[in-house]
């Protein structure tokens, strides 16, 4: 069970509104080293990915922004049907950030550039 999260929403005068959601998922090459007390098996991606979507999904964001992605092809196999996405990597390729957004909201005008 993940930790219960507030929001707020935020409206303009049109009363239109976009939700973004921030998350930092832990990258799965960091997990094992970070977490003494915490059961192996409760930190492999294999548990923690279909919470992490499952999350996601129902947090129901216009634009999602990750940290410490490095399974971004897996999220993408489960997310790729309601989001797109683009993830940039760290130079030593070991983690990176995504940003995923609704493909019925949000349209990319353009490529993304990694610099």
């Amino acid at each position: 069970m993940l930790v219960k999260r507030d929001f707020i929403t935020l409206k303009n005068s049109d009363n239109e509104h976009l939700r973004v959601f921030h998350w930092n998922i832990l990258c799965n090459g960091l997990a094992f080293n970070s977490f003494d007390r915490v059961p192996n098996e409760l930190v492999e991606w294999s548990y923690r990915e279909s919470l992490i979507v499952r999350h996601i999904l129902d947090v129901n964001a216009d634009i999602v922004c990750l940290q410490e992605v490095d399974k971004f092809a897996e999220l993408m196999a489960s997310l790729g049907h309601i989001y797109e996405g683009h993830c940039a990597m760290k130079p030593d390729g070991m983690m990176g950030c995504a940003i995923l957004w609704r493909k019925d909201q949000i349209k990319r005008l353009s490529d993304f550039q990694s610099v």
